[in-house]
């Protein structure tokens, strides 16, 4: 699974740490962080649920434990194409399975 974390510009390195140590805390035994195209962006590759992952975050800021340099940890459930032809395949695809009744 991968996830998106964003960061301070120019402070790659110490989010790479920072996300590195808390998902071997986690359970992941070889994560991987590495940069994205885009500046503040990194991308994290887990063998972790990447939902679980952001749930576990939350509880732990809930539970007073700061970040320091992970601003936002977003969940890629996949990548596609930017078409908007791949977007409705990949959604009907992969995604309209786990989207219930009452969620919009």
């Amino acid at each position: 699974m991968e996830l998106l974390v964003s960061h301070p510009w120019g402070q790659f390195g110490h989010v790479r740490r920072e996300a590195l140590a808390l998902l071997v805390q986690l359970g992941d035994p070889e994560p991987n962080v590495v940069r994205s195209a885009v500046p503040g962006i990194a991308i994290a590759h887990t063998m972790l649920d990447a939902r679980a992952v952001v749930r576990q975050c939350r509880a732990l800021h809930r539970a007073g434990r700061p970040f320091q340099y992970a601003l936002k940890w977003s969940p890629v459930d996949i990548w596609c194409d930017t078409g908007l032809d791949a977007i409705r395949a990949a959604i009907v695809t992969h995604l309209l399975p786990r989207i219930e009744a009452h969620q919009t």
